[in-house]
């Protein structure tokens, strides 16, 4: 079996530039907040909606 590429060459040799490191962070720390903000709100807004979708009256809820 031989390898494709010759000892200690990467075979994606691209180096991030300091600016696509940044969008890259500030892209998945924005996406990691809107998921959090997703949780928080449905986290507080499940006392207003557990009364509507489980009825205290019925026994199956």
């Amino acid at each position: 079996m031989t390898p494709s590429s010759p000892p200690g060459v990467l075979p994606f040799s691209h180096r991030p530039t300091t600016r696509e490191r940044t969008w890259a962070i500030v892209g998945g720390s924005t996406g990691n907040l809107v998921e959090w903000y997703d949780w928080y709100a449905y986290a507080a807004f499940t006392l207003y909606f557990a009364p509507h979708f489980f009825p205290s009256g019925d026994g199956t809820a």
